[in-house]
C-alpha cells in the first residue's frame, strides 16, 4: 500500500512538473511562430509590446529543467536571450556587436544565475552534447548567423529539427557555398572558429557538410570563409496575436525579481560550477573539461581607435609613418630650400581588462628616426633620416613609451569612448642639442616633455557607410625652467565607405590649434618654435584585411594650410591584429 501511495505521489509530481515545463515550450513556440519569420526578428514589435517575451525570460533565469529536455530548453533559452538583450537595449541597434559585451557580459539570467551569452554555449551546452549541429540552432542576432526558426525546439522532436535547421543552413545558398569555376567553397567563419567542433581539418568540415547536403561539395576545392555579416536580423511583418493561458509562474527565487519589475540583478551569484550543470552518461568527459575558448567575433571593418576589447582580448597595432616637409610659414614668411623628415614607428598593445568591454589598458612605444637635408629639398632628401645615427642632422632611438587606458564611461552609448595616454621621454636631449663646442650636437627626436594625450571618440554606422569623429586634448607639461608649457587640439573626422566586406575606402580631414603659455620672459632661442599655431591636413586612405582579425591600411595626407608650421605630407602604412 505504501509503494502504490509513493508511486501515485510520485507520478503527480512528474506530472506537474511535466505540465510546467509544457508550458514553456508551448509559449515559445507560440512566440516564435508570431515575432519570428523566414529567419528573421520583429524586434520593433516587441520593444512595443514585450509581455510575451518578459515571461519567457523570467522562466528561463528561476527554472531547471531536467536532463530529459534540458538541451531543447537551452537552445530556446540561448535564443530567448539574445532577442532579450537586442530589444532591451534603449535604441534599436544595426548590429549586436554595437552593444558593449554583448556576448560576454552576465547580463542573462539562466536557472538563477547571472551569465553570459558566451558562457552559456561554450560552458553548457557545447561541451555537455558534444553535437556540431547546435551552431545552426543557436542564432546571435545578425545576419551571418543560420536563420532563426519560427517555432520552439521541443524534446520529443529535438533531433528532427536540428536536423531540419542543419539542412537548411547548408543548402540554402548563403550559409555554404561553391564556386565552380574557382574551384572553391566558400564557409561562413563560424567553421573556423569552432573548427573542432567537426573535425581536425578542413576536410572533416567539408565531409561533415556533405552528410546534410542534398549535392555534396567537391572534396578537392579549396576551403575559404568569408567575413560574418554582423547586421540585425531584423524585419518588419504583421504580428498576428496568438492567444495563451497565463499559468503562474512556480516556486520563483526569493532573491530574483522580475524582469516586469524592471530591478536590477546584481545581487545575485554569478558564478556557474561544474558541479551545478548535469551531465549525461554518455558525455565525454575529456571534452567537457578541456579548456573551452570563448570566441567573440569582431567585426575588423567597423572597428575604430575608439573601439573595446573584451576581457581577455589582444589589440596589436604598428602604425608606421614618414612625415617629410621641404616648406613652411612662419611668423609671415615662407621658407624653403631644405628637407625635413621624421619617421615614426607606433606599436600599441591593447588589452580587454573586464567582461562588460567597457575598460581596457595598452603599451604604446615609439620608435623614431628623423633627418635634415639642406642642400636637397628634393624628395632624395628624405635619406637622411634613414641614416640611423644621432648627430646634427639624424636622430634614432625608442624616443618615448606611454601607459593607456581606454573606457566606456556610458553603458548606454556603446560608440562613445574616451582614452588617456601618458607618455614619457626615452633618450637624452630629445629635442636636439646644441653643444657649445660643437661636438655633440643633435638633431630632433621628440618632445623632451611630459606629454598627456586625451582623445574622446565617438562613430555611427550607416549601412555601408561610416562616420568616426576624434577630439583630443594633448598636453605638454614643462621639464625644465627654460620650457614652456602647451596644449595641442586636433580635432579630426573620417567617412569610411565599405565597398565590399574586406576593403574600405576612407576620406580624413584634421585641423589641430597649439596654445601656449608664460612665453613672455624666456630665451626666445629656446622657445620661438614653441609659438602658437595651428594647421590642417586632409587625407585618403584604403584598408584591407587579410583575415578577419588582421588588416593592412595605407593614408595619405597633405598639410595644405598652417600659420607657424610646416606644409608636409605624410605617408602611412598600419597592421593591425586582433585576438579572436
Amino acid at each position: 500500500m505504501r509503494q502504490t501511495t509513493l508511486f501515485i505521489a510520485l507520478f503527480i509530481v512528474l506530472s506537474a512538473l511535466g505540465q510546467v515545463h509544457s508550458d514553456f515550450f508551448n509559449r515559445a513556440d507560440v512566440f516564435f511562430k508570431t515575432y519570428t519569420k523566414d529567419g528573421r526578428v520583429n524586434y520593433q514589435a516587441l520593444r512595443e509590446n514585450p509581455a510575451d517575451l518578459d515571461w519567457l525570460v523570467d522562466y528561463v533565469a528561476t527554472e531547471t529543467i531536467e536532463s530529459t529536455t534540458r538541451k531543447a530548453y537551452l537552445i530556446n533559452a540561448y535564443n530567448i536571450l539574445v532577442i532579450d538583450q537586442l530589444v532591451d537595449h534603449p535604441t534599436l541597434v544595426d548590429s549586436p556587436m554595437k552593444i558593449a559585451g554583448f556576448f560576454d557580459n552576465k547580463s542573462g539570467m539562466v536557472e538563477g544565475k547571472k551569465i553570459s551569452l558566451n558562457a552559456l554555449e561554450n560552458e553548457m551546452i557545447r561541451p555537455i552534447y558534444n553535437d556540431p549541429r547546435v551552431h545552426f540552432v543557436l542564432v546571435c542576432g545578425g545576419l551571418g548567423c543560420p536563420p532563426i526558426a519560427s517555432y520552439a525546439y521541443r524534446p520529443e522532436k529535438l533531433d528532427l529539427q536540428m536536423d531540419h535547421q542543419t539542412k537548411l543552413a547548408f543548402n540554402g545558398g548563403d550559409f555554404v557555398y561553391a564556386d565552380v569555376d574557382k574551384k572553391s567553397i566558400y564557409l561562413s567563419q563560424i567553421f573556423e572558429w569552432y573548427q573542432s567542433d567537426f573535425g581536425a581539418s578542413t576536410g572533416d568540415v567539408v565531409a561533415y557538410i556533405n552528410t546534410f547536403k542534398s549535392e555534396p561539395f567537391n572534396a578537392d576545392f579549396k576551403v575559404k570563409y568569408y567575413d560574418y555579416d554582423w547586421t540585425i536580423n531584423k524585419a518588419s511583418f504583421e504580428i498576428i496575436p496568438v492567444e495563451i493561458d497565463e499559468p503562474e509562474l512556480p516556486h520563483k527565487d526569493e532573491v530574483y525579481k522580475p524582469k516586469s519589475e524592471k530591478k536590477e540583478l546584481e545581487d545575485i551569484e554569478p558564478e556557474i560550477k561544474p558541479e551545478d550543470v548535469e551531465v549525461p552518461e554518455s558525455a565525454d568527459l575529456s571534452q567537457i573539461f578541456q579548456t573551452i575558448p570563448v570566441l567573440t567575433p569582431i567585426n575588423l571593418q567597423t572597428f575604430t581607435a575608439g573601439s573595446l576589447l573584451a576581457k581577455g582580448k589582444f589589440d596589436f597595432t604598428l602604425f608606421n609613418t614618414l612625415y617629410t616637409e621641404n616648406h613652411n610659414l612662419w611668423q609671415g614668411q615662407e621658407y624653403s630650400g631644405y628637407r625635413a623628415t621624421f619617421v615614426t614607428h607606433l606599436a600599441q598593445v591593447t588589452y580587454g581588462i573586464t567582461e562588460s568591454k567597457r575598460i581596457n589598458v595598452g603599451l604604446d612605444v615609439n620608435f623614431k628616426n628623423s633627418g635634415r637635408s639642406s642642400v636637397d629639398s628634393t624628395y632624395g632628401g628624405i635619406s637622411n633620416a634613414f641614416a640611423y645615427a644621432n648627430n646634427d642632422s639624424a636622430r634614432v632611438g625608442i624616443t618615448s613609451i606611454g601607459a593607456r587606458i581606454k573606457v566606456q564611461p556610458f553603458k548606454a552609448v556603446s560608440n562613445f569612448s574616451i582614452q588617456s595616454t601618458l607618455f614619457m621621454p626615452t633618450v637624452r636631449h630629445p629635442e636636439g642639442f646644441n653643444d657649445p663646442e660643437g661636438l655633440d650636437n643633435l638633431y630632433w627626436a621628440d618632445w623632451d616633455r611630459i606629454t598627456w594625450w586625451n582623445q574622446l571618440f565617438i562613430d555611427k554606422t550607416f549601412g555601408d557607410f561610416q562616420v568616426f569623429a576624434e577630439l583630443d586634448f594633448l598636453f605638454r607639461f614643462k621639464r625644465y625652467d627654460s620650457q614652456i608649457g602647451m596644449l595641442d587640439m586636433p580635432a579630426s573626422v573620417f567617412v569610411s565607405y565599405f565597398p565590399t566586406k574586406k576593403i574600405t575606402v576612407y576620406g580624413m580631414t584634421q585641423h589641430v590649434a597649439r596654445f601656449t603659455n608664460n612665453i613672455n620672459g624666456h630665451d626666445p632661442i629656446v622657445t620661438d618654435w614653441v609659438i602658437p599655431m595651428n594647421y590642417t591636413a586632409s587625407g585618403i586612405g584604403f584598408k584591407y584585411q587579410l583575415r578577419s582579425n588582421l588588416n593592412i591600411e595605407a593614408l595619405y595626407t597633405n598639410f595644405w594650410r598652417g600659420k607657424n608650421s610646416g606644409l608636409g605630407e605624410t605617408f602611412n602604412i598600419g597592421v593591425k591584429f586582433l585576438t579572436r
